[in-house]
């Protein structure tokens, strides 16, 4: 960890915590939105609409939600961004990307 990121304390910076829990939830919301769109013809034509392919799309909805996310996150002063050590993080970032893979392998090996 660099000193920017973690502080004397131990705990994350709130910038580096905001981004962990941001990437965290983008991970999860990943999963969710692939296996919608798979589901639900609208949702695939809406963002085949938005980005030209549907992948394309995914991504134009994603990554402004993390990044506007990430920035929230890292101004509150709640628990959850303020006690966010680096092994929590790495924990958290693995949980994330399990459950995120759990989701878009479960959907598709039932269909």
């Amino acid at each position: 960890m660099t000193e920017q990121a973690q502080n004397d304390s131990g705990f994350l910076s709130p910038c580096a915590a905001g981004v962990v829990l941001a990437v965290s939830a983008a991970l999860v919301l990943n999963g969710v939105l692939t296996v919608v769109k798979e589901s639900s013809a609208p949702v695939k034509t809406a963002l085949v609409g938005l980005g030209g392919h549907h992948w394309t799309g995914h991504a134009l909805v994603l990554f402004p939600l993390t990044a506007l996310l990430a920035v929230v996150l890292a101004r509150l002063r709640v628990g959850a961004v303020q006690n966010l050590t680096p092994g929590r993080a790495s924990w958290l970032l693995a949980g994330a990307t399990l459950a995120g893979s759990v989701l878009i392998g479960g959907f598709y090996l039932l269909h």
